[in-house]
């Protein structure tokens, strides 16, 4: 846990899986219930369905997409 809380001073960090919302929020309550590492930022099956539309969601995918 203590790597996670020194990344997340210098990353913007999400939770990104194939599974579903669901799962994803379960894992993220598990890991960071206060959402001090995270935040709301999860990315799973529900909301992205492909690489393309991860791609979009993040910054790197931003300047991609431009």
């Amino acid at each position: 846990m203590e790597f996670l809380k020194t990344i997340a001073t210098k990353y913007e960090m999400h939770i990104y899986t194939m599974g579903t919302r669901a799962y994803a929020e379960q894992v993220c309550a598990a890991i960071d219930s206060d959402q001090s590492l995270f935040g709301n930022r999860i990315i799973s099956r529900d909301e992205s369905g492909s690489e393309c539309s991860f791609l979009r969601t993040t910054q790197c995918g931003a300047e991609l997409a431009d």
